[in-house]
């Protein structure tokens, strides 16, 4: 008996070129489930949708006033996703997740690949979760509320 669930049929188009975005509410409850892809803390998970595009893996980039499909999340937790000033909704995105150390469109990929699989979900996060001295000691400059200047390219910690 096969336990994976339905994929989502391809969303129609809208005008302008955009399209309907592809909403699977159980995807998200899960990831809201898993302990925060940077921290390994759990508990206020956020589900924080990646907007910038990677053509590695067809993800195309949203527009303003659009939120990408559901199987482009991952976890974070609340802190890290919009509370504290070096948050990721405070920085560029792309940048932000540079910063870290970390490929959050390949983990979303692989997210989705595991979806409804709970403990494979988890251990995709373990093994994402930044390990390099520098990432680290950047995160926790972020958790301890200071803020950030993150670039493409150049990473200033003020």
């Amino acid at each position: 008996m096969n336990m994976r669930p339905k994929v989502p049929k391809q969303p129609k188009r809208l005008e302008l070129g955009r399209r309907a975005r592809v909403k699977v509410s159980k995807h998200l409850d899960d990831i809201r489930t898993l302990p925060c892809l940077l921290t390994g803390l759990e508990g206020s998970t956020h589900a924080a949708h990646l907007r910038y595009g990677d053509t590695r893996y067809d993800k195309r980039e949203t527009g303003m006033g659009e939120r990408p499909d559901d199987r482009w999340a991952v976890p974070l937790c609340q802190d890290l996703h919009t509370m504290l000033p070096g948050a990721q909704h405070n920085h560029s995105e792309r940048a932000w997740w540079k910063y870290f150390d970390v490929d959050p469109v390949r983990v979303a990929h692989l997210l989705w690949s595991y979806r409804s699989n709970v403990p494979a979900m988890i251990e995709v996060c373990s093994a994402f979760r930044p390990m390099k001295e520098l990432a680290r000691l950047r995160l926790t400059r972020v958790l301890n509320g200071h803020q950030i200047n993150v670039t493409e390219g150049h990473h200033h910690v003020e």
